[in-house]
């Protein structure tokens, strides 16, 4: 079910880098309508970042955080997740290229995940697309991660775009991971002359009417990111920011949350309209 959308803090990354900064812009996508964030880093203190989250109306619904310290002090870092108000504890991914590395990375995982379970934390793990590259034993990394991992201690943070651009099909992966997705990342992907490119969802050549059907499907997905980089400059809902430009000045969305849940409507219209006709058809059929 999902019941909440928020944004990915990557997709602002350039305000973010101080607390002054961290706080207008916390003021400003609560403006926009966004009540969850999910973190990509701390530039200050968990303490700090928490209490300005809180203040400004912004929950803390998960993290892209640090592997080394929750396998090595995971009581540190359980601290620092209870700051933030959030028992979500994630990273951003992991690479390899050969079954071994993967299998040792499991084995980390799930004793990071052992540790902080009977605490009420879980470990999350989020997707890029080389975890879709097969390796020498016929698997991919993907499938390992899913075998391998304990799905009592763990989840997973899917990714739409890099989904798709690992050559997977975002439906079927939402399907498959049933029941172990608590939060959705939704990027749409364009097709420009350099290739393939993260871009607002329906912006790019996803098909969201199916997406979103399937993963309203799953009472487990509550929350739904919107994140969307294109090199260093960031392109989510808040349109285009330099680096430079100081959270203050945040411009208008170019899709504001109500537009999304808008189009969600009326992707969900459009499916019972099809079902309809395909009932008239099908009554055509066998008369």
């Amino acid at each position: 079910m999902i019941d909440s959308i928020g944004l990915q803090l990557f997709s602002i990354r350039p305000t973010m880098d101080t607390a002054e900064n961290i706080r207008m812009s916390f003021r400003r996508i609560r403006e926009m309508g966004y009540a969850y964030a999910q973190t990509a880093g701390c530039a200050i203190p968990y303490e700090e970042f928490g209490r300005i989250a809180r203040e400004e109306g912004i929950g803390i619904c998960g993290t892209h955080d640090d592997f080394g310290l929750m396998l090595r002090h995971p009581d540190e870092a359980m601290r620092n997740h209870e700051a933030l108000g959030t028992h979500n504890m994630g990273i951003g991914g992991f690479h390899a290229t050969d079954p071994d590395e993967v299998a040792r990375f499991i084995e980390q995982a799930n004793t990071v995940a052992a540790s902080i379970r009977p605490h009420g934390y879980k470990f999350t793990y989020h997707n890029h697309s080389h975890e879709f590259m097969r390796m020498k034993n016929g698997k991919t990394i993907m499938d390992m991660l899913v075998e391998g991992l304990d799905p009592d201690g763990t989840s997973f943070v899917l990714d739409t775009y890099w989904v798709q651009h690992g050559g997977g099909d975002v439906r079927y992966w939402i399907d498959k991971l049933a029941g172990r997705i608590d939060i959705l990342h939704l990027k749409d992907m364009g097709r420009g002359e350099n290739g393939p490119f993260i871009t607002e969802v329906g912006n790019g050549n996803l098909w969201w009417a199916g997406i979103l059907e399937t993963a309203v499907r799953d009472e487990n997905v509550r929350l739904i990111r919107l994140a969307s980089v294109d090199k260093m400059d960031t392109v989510a809902v808040l349109g285009k920011l330099p680096p430079t430009i100081p959270a203050s000045e945040f411009t208008l969305p170019e899709k504001s949350v109500s537009e999304l849940r808008d189009e969600i409507a009326a992707c969900d219209k459009g499916l019972e309209e099809c079902e309809e006709v395909m009932k008239k058809a099908a009554v055509y059929q066998s008369s």
